[in-house]
């Protein structure tokens, strides 16, 4: 009997457990910076359902230097709602608060903490925060609007907006970029957005001075569909018999001429790629580029596409400089693991201590292209191996590689396993290497349901940079 209460018990918790993972906050931390008279003293923190069944806000904890306001406490299943937090402040200075949010299912609070520092404030302040249902004020702001086409993501040109929620219902027109400039009051809008060719969509959101862009990717008609695909095979054909002759040309130029300026190109750029150390160099204890006094310990996995599609356009070329320039900047407390993947994943390199930023780049040059995409496979291997070395208060995160071309069952079968895995303090951000458009959204789909953030490799500035910038925001203590 005291087995099967035992049994329940832990049944109820990881349940709970479960649901907590699916409840996503757009940030847990929020910075004011420097705050004076006449600056908006609150902020709207974006919370998302993720969980198949509605979840309710209960009730938020708050000290005497704050005020909640939630936009719905009722969150249906993959829709986003606002929780508003003013600070209040009695004087000026720092100031560091913790507001508790309880949800329905989930047996602890999640915690948002704000701080700043407040250098002036007006006698007049309003304490109250401003509600969500409040008619908008007066004071109007430039809202970016753009429609974009969900299939290849250009621009929309001559789409009808409408906002719902204005007495007027005025109908806007995109231009030929796309875009629709509104000026509005801070407030929560309601558009219809419609175009030729393209489904009606009906929009929400809420937008201030700070939140001020809308982007919709409207859903191509049946039969639009099938001449757009047509289209864009033929061009990319073009465009990968015109990179392919590029390639050769460069090739041939590089033997010609020899680049006798890598030196001083080096030394000017500022975020170039580190000087790579001797053979003989012990592994490195700190970086300038990652300072440990400044940057937690990372616990980086990268997995790899290898299959023939990446042989194309030197993106083989780009990722390898780009992975030479990040372990170029990493220390030997940091933990580097590769996975490559196409009909199946191998473990290409895993140091858990000591790294050897030499060896490690030296290494990188055998890595190359063979094989079919499959995703799924090499997503659940990279969170297994990054679970493994978790890092407690570091930085535990997920590159996935690739140039998008995959199919979309493929897709949403690799963000139904992301989904299992939120809440297991492990981010996955997801790297395009000269992606077309139109892969570039499956990317961008996939790093959201990670929690992470979609980076684009085209040239040799991009390689040398993105990793390292990524890898800092992340870890930065």
């Amino acid at each position: 009997m005291k087995f099967l209460r035992t049994l329940t018990a832990s049944v109820a918790l990881l349940s709970a457990l479960s649901c907590q993972a699916q409840i996503i906050l757009e940030t847990n931390v929020h910075d004011f910076g420097i705050l004076k008279a006449g600056d908006p003293f609150f902020v709207d923190v974006g919370v998302q359902n993720a969980y198949e069944e509605v979840v309710y806000i209960l009730r938020a904890e708050q000290s005497e230097r704050t005020v909640i306001q939630f936009s719905d406490k009722k969150l249906l299943p993959g829709k986003e709602e606002f929780i508003r937090i003013q600070f209040n402040p009695k004087k000026t200075g720092k100031f560091n608060e913790q507001v508790m949010v309880y949800f329905s299912k989930l047996l602890r609070p999640l915690p948002i903490q704000i701080r700043g520092e407040v250098e002036s404030f007006t006698k007049e302040y309003d304490p109250a925060c401003p509600n969500f249902d409040e008619k908008p004020g007066r004071k109007t702001f430039d809202i970016r609007f753009f429609v974009g086409d969900g299939l290849n993501m250009e621009p929309v040109k001559k789409a009808r907006v409408q906002t719902l929620n204005l007495e007027s219902q005025k109908e806007e027109e995109s231009n030929s970029f796309g875009f629709v400039h509104l000026m509005l009051p801070a407030g929560k809008y309601r558009w219809r957005v419609q175009a030729e060719g393209f489904e009606t969509q009906v929009v929400e959101k809420y937008v201030n001075r700070l939140q001020n862009e809308v982007n919709v990717y409207l859903e191509r008609q049946e039969g639009h569909v099938i001449a757009d695909i047509k289209h864009a095979e033929t061009d990319s054909l073009r465009k990968e018999v015109f990179r392919r002759i590029l390639d050769k040309e460069e090739q041939k130029e590089a033997v010609i001429i020899p680049d006798t300026t890598t030196e001083a190109k080096t030394e000017s750029k500022e975020q170039g790629r580190p000087k790579e150390p001797s053979a003989d160099t012990e592994p490195r204890q700190d970086s300038e580029y990652l300072p440990l006094s400044q940057y937690k310990k990372n616990n980086l996995v990268f997995l790899i596409d290898v299959s023939e599609s990446m042989r194309l356009s030197g993106k083989f070329q780009l990722l390898r400089k780009a992975l030479k320039s990040l372990i170029g900047s990493m220390r030997s407390v940091d933990q580097l693991a590769i996975l490559t993947y196409s009909d199946s994943v191998e473990l290409f390199m895993n140091i858990k201590a000591n790294l050897d930023v030499n060896r490690a780049q030296k290494q990188i040059d055998d890595l190359f292209a063979h094989g079919k995409t499959n995703t799924t496979a090499g997503v659940e291997e990279a969170y297994r191996l990054t679970l493994e070395g978790l890092v407690a208060d570091g930085n535990n995160q997920i590159f996935l590689t690739s140039d998008g071309v995959y199919s979309k069952e493929d897709t949403e079968k690799t963000i139904s396993y992301i989904r299992s895995k939120f809440g297991t303090g492990v981010k996955l951000s997801t790297i395009g290497v000269k992606t077309e458009k139109t892969n570039a959204s499956k990317l961008k789909k996939i790093a959201r349901y990670g929690q992470g953030k979609y980076l684009s490799i085209d040239d040799d500035a991009s390689a040398e940079s993105v990793l390292i910038r990524e890898v800092k925001r992340n870890s930065r203590r």
